[in-house]
């Protein structure tokens, strides 16, 4: 497991790494913001707060997963969003055994959270009907993410996507992340489901 520990001050990294060493992790490399390391090849990132903002979100690409001590109910909603392959949203007091266990979850591709955390998400919004898409207003797809969403909906991996544009699997899972954001969908499938819903796609 390839840990990237992010945290802004000294202090707060200090903090991160000494539970990462007493879950007998230890980070490969640290950064105050995900930008600071993009030359790293780590798999997860571990933080005590959730990114903020697109430049976090861009910087954030080529890890697989992220895990957040000292979250609270609402972060799991706002990991969820970032489109990774896993996340973990895990408490203040979260055990050296659990926490090494969850981080293993997340490079495995899952999400982690606290069971009560994760029922009082509240239930998912439905998916609206065909005669309430008028209503919806137009996520509005650059030509780029255009063109990734077809990929998408021929099932192609991120990594024959960009050998097909000519452009990095980074940038690929940066135009994906758009796509959920302006589809409002979590997954590949649900993706090309909204996109074909609203006319944005055919098959």
């Amino acid at each position: 497991m390839r840990i990237l520990l992010i945290a802004p001050t000294a202090r707060r990294r200090d903090l991160l790494r000494d539970r990462l060493l007493g879950a007998g992790l230890a980070p490969m490399a640290e950064a105050a913001v995900p930008s600071d390391a993009a030359d790293v090849a780590a798999s997860i990132g571990i933080a005590d707060a959730v990114p903020e903002g697109r430049d976090w979100l861009q910087a954030l690409m080529p890890l697989q997963g992220l895990a957040v001590i000292g979250a609270s109910g609402h972060t799991s909603d706002r990991l969820r969003a970032l489109a990774l392959s896993g996340w973990a949203a895990l408490p203040i007091d979260v055990s050296s055994t659990q926490l090494r266990q969850a981080l293993e979850i997340v490079d495995a591709g899952f999400a982690v959270a606290p069971a009560d955390w994760l029922r009082s998400t509240p239930a998912a919004t439905p998916l609206p009907r065909p005669s309430d898409l008028d209503d919806l207003q137009d996520p509005s797809l650059t030509d780029r993410e255009h063109t990734v969403l077809d990929l998408l909906a021929e099932g192609l991996s991120n990594q024959r996507i960009a050998d097909r544009l000519g452009i990095s699997p980074h940038t690929v899972k940066f135009h994906i992340a758009s796509i959920y954001d302006k589809l409002d969908a979590r997954t590949r499938t649900q993706a090309v489901r909204h996109a074909l819903d609203r006319g944005l796609l055919h098959l």
